[in-house]
């Protein structure tokens, strides 16, 4: 499923079928994932964070003009969206602008740090890591270049 979609957006848009892509979804359940995959169908949500230290080795890091598959709830496509820019920053500096761009909740920035101090602490504890406010979080802005 997620190789035909993938092989109908290269037909569309003209990209090399062989252009390496990930596919994923957003967030850590069914519901975050189809409620996420929904503001990025509808423009909304065009930024996302990941904690840094927690990428593993041989985890690629995200970069420029990558490609993205975006994936609801049921692991199934929903859109390709595409990386316009990518960078680091500690967590307790990321702008009010980026939380907006996330585009979740009310689009605050109290409201996007309530949500991401604890998918955060989740994620470290996880790792047998504690979360720290200063910890190097990687910033992605990307735009929707396909939806079927």
């Amino acid at each position: 499923m997620i190789k035909a979609y993938w092989k109908r957006f290269c037909e569309v848009s003209g990209v090399d079928e062989n252009t390496s892509y990930e596919a994923y979804a957003f967030g850590d359940d069914v519901l975050m994932a189809d409620e996420l995959a929904k503001l990025i169908q509808n423009g909304t949500k065009t930024a996302t964070t990941s904690a840094f230290e927690l990428y593993e080795d041989g985890d690629s890091i995200p970069r420029v003009g990558d490609y993205a598959i975006v994936l609801n709830g049921a692991g199934e496509p929903v859109c390709v969206i595409q990386n316009t820019r990518v960078y680091t920053m500690p967590y307790n500096q990321i702008s009010s602008k980026h939380a907006y761009l996330e585009g979740e909740f009310d689009r605050s920035y109290r409201a996007w740090k309530k949500a991401h101090d604890a998918f955060f602490t989740a994620q470290y504890e996880e790792c047998g890591k504690i979360f720290q406010e200063d910890a190097l979080m990687l910033c992605e802005e990307f735009i929707k270049v396909f939806e079927s």
